[in-house]
């Protein structure tokens, strides 16, 4: 059946329209997620930066690592939070000045134990509580901060703002994928969020861990050095 000018114009449109919907299922993004195995490391005084030429962390900031070990069956020491201040806002914040750790995707337990089972996991099975560093107006050396699990062999892995140094690993946190290391650097100077009352912070620095347990990270700068203990469970 031969078909005039008006039916070929309604074929037509009908194959562009056919052509140009969007498929019911969503297209794969592919990730470049390392796994276990594929740990990077980066040398002791070098640093992973955005930036073409990689610089040097101070080696004052590189002291050993004074995190307690926390056998089986015994309590993990956590740290007991604490309220600062910014932005006119009250934040719940962990450790002491200069730098605090706000845990902005989890919330503790009446035991101050935080449960993580409602934040992203990554493909590789990581769980992802997000946090933000507080630092005070008054700091302008670099801090390092390094963590790892107390009562086991697994790392804490972090992002930050900062520069990367350590053991380093991509992870996708949902929507990009991302580096995080046993270490980060972290520049108050190079914030891009500068409050009004003074404060710089650094949102969001991812936090990777693998699933319950204690953990400790330990936070070092030129004249400080103190650790941040912390529970997680589901």
């Amino acid at each position: 059946m031969r078909r005039g000018p008006l039916g070929r114009i309604a074929v037509a449109v009908f194959l562009v329209a056919l052509t140009a919907c969007p498929s019911s299922k969503p297209k794969a993004i592919p990730s470049t997620e390392t796994p276990d195995s594929g740990f990077v490391k980066v040398p002791p005084f070098a640093e992973q930066s955005p930036s073409p030429s990689p610089s040097t962390i101070p080696r004052e900031l590189l002291r050993s690592l004074t995190l307690p070990h926390v056998g089986a069956g015994q309590r993990c020491p956590i740290t007991r939070r604490h309220t600062i201040t910014a932005e006119n806002t009250r934040y719940e914040v962990l450790g002491r000045a200069p730098a605090f750790l706000f845990l902005s995707e989890v919330r503790p337990d009446a035991d101050g134990v935080f449960h993580y089972k409602d934040v992203y996991r990554a493909p590789s099975g990581w769980w992802l509580p997000y946090g933000m560093w507080w630092i005070e107006r008054t700091a302008k050396d670099p801090i390092l901060v390094r963590g790892q699990k107390l009562d086991g062999s697994s790392p804490v892995l972090l992002q930050g703002w900062g520069s990367l140094v350590g053991i380093v690993r991509t992870i996708n946190d949902g929507h990009t994928d991302v580096e995080l290391a046993t270490g980060s650097l972290i520049r108050p100077t190079q914030s891009l969020n500068l409050t009004a009352d003074g404060w710089a912070n650094f949102p969001p620095s991812d936090i990777a861990i693998k699933g319950a347990g204690c953990y400790g990270l330990q936070v070092d700068g030129h004249s400080f050095s103190y650790a941040i203990i912390v529970q997680f469970a589901p």
